[in-house]
C-alpha cells in the first residue's frame, strides 16, 4: 500500500511546494525552448506530477526503510541507486507522455535538455531525501520523549493488583461476535480508546485501552515492546538495530514493529536474551 503522509496539514505544503515548481519550470523553459507555451504548460505540469508521485514511494521507502542499520558505505549504495532509478524513471516516462502528447519539433526542443532535466532531477531528489530525513528524525525524537513521558507515567503509578488472565478475547462487530483465542494474536496496536487485534485471519477493533488488556494477557506471551504495541513472542521472525535507541522487530506475518529502549528491555527478558 502506497503511504502518502500522516495527515492533510503536511500534505498540502508538499503539492504546493510542486505547484511553485511546475511554474518555475514553464518560465524557466520559456527562456531556453522556442516551444508554445501550452506545450511548456502541459510539459511543467506533467512533470510535477510524476516527481511528486515519485517522491511519495521515496517517502515510503525513507520512512519505512531500515538504512539506519546499514553501514555508512552501504547507505551511500543504496541511496544512489534509488537516486538513480528516480530519475531514471522521472526522465523516462515524462519523455514517453511528452512524445504523446507534443508534437514532433516540440520533442526535438525537448532531447535537447534532456541532460539539464537531470541535472534537475538529482537536485530534487536530494532536496526531497534532505527534507523526508529531517521529518523522520523529528518524528522520531518525538517518539523518545513521548516514551520517556510513557515510561515516568508508568513508573509513578502504583503496581495494579493483576487481573485474571485471559484465554480468548471476544469482539462484537456488528451482529457478530468474533471469539479470538490468545494463539492466534500476532500483535495488538493502540487506537486511542480502541485497540486493533491483528491475527494472521484479519482485524478486529476492540473497545478497550492498551493498558487494560496488557494486564489481562500472559506476561511470558505477549509483551509490551511499545505504548503502541503489544506482540505475541512467539510470532517474532527477527530482531534487528533501528535508529540509535530503538529496536525493529519483524513478525512472522511481515510487519514490521519499532520497540522502545524499555520495550526491548522488557522482551529480552521474556526472551531470556
Amino acid at each position: 500500500m502506497i503511504f502518502s503522509f500522516e495527515n492533510k496539514i503536511k500534505l498540502f505544503p508538499y503539492f504546493v511546494f510542486w505547484f511553485i515548481y511546475a511554474a518555475l519550470h514553464i518560465l524557466s523553459m520559456r527562456l531556453i525552448l522556442d516551444i508554445p507555451i501550452w506545450a511548456l504548460f502541459i510539459d511543467g505540469i506533467l512533470h510535477a506530477l510524476l516527481f511528486a508521485f515519485l517522491g511519495i514511494l521515496l517517502w515510503n521507502a525513507i520512512q519505512y526503510g531500515i538504512f539506519n542499520s546499514l553501514s555508512d558505505i552501504q547507505k551511500i549504495i543504496n541511496y544512489t541507486a534509488i537516486a538513480i532509478l528516480t530519475v531514471s524513471i522521472w526522465l523516462g516516462v515524462g519523455f514517453l507522455l511528452d512524445v504523446a502528447l507534443l508534437g514532433k519539433e516540440d520533442i526535438i526542443q525537448i532531447t535537447l535538455v534532456l541532460p539539464l532535466r537531470g541535472l534537475l532531477g538529482i537536485l530534487l531528489y536530494s532536496v526531497l531525501v534532505l527534507a523526508f530525513k529531517i521529518n523522520k528524525d523529528s518524528k522520531y525524537s518525538e517518539e523518545i520523549i513521548l516514551d520517556e513521558k510513557y515510561n515516568q507515567q508508568e513508573n509513578q503509578h502504583i503496581e495494579a493488583p493483576k487481573t485474571e488472565l485471559l484465554e480468548r478475547i471476544s469482539v462484537k462487530e456488528g451482529q457478530k461476535l468474533h471469539i479470538i483465542n490468545l494463539h492466534e494474536i500476532i500483535y495488538l496496536q493502540a487506537d486511542g480508546d480502541y485497540v486493533q487485534i491483528i491475527t494472521e485471519k484479519g482485524k478486529h477493533l476492540k473497545e478497550q485501552t492498551m493498558k487494560s488488556l496488557e494486564l489481562s494477557l500472559p506476561g511470558d506471551q505477549f509483551v509490551r515492546i511499545h505504548r503502541s504495541y503489544i506482540i505475541n513472542v512467539a510470532y517474532i521472525s527477527r530482531i534487528e538495530q533501528y535508529g540509535k535507541q530503538n529496536q525493529l522487530i519483524t513478525l512472522k506475518n511481515g510487519s514490521a514493529l519499532k520497540a522502545s529502549l524499555t520495550g526491548y528491555r522488557c522482551l529480552k527478558n521474556v526472551l531470556n536474551l
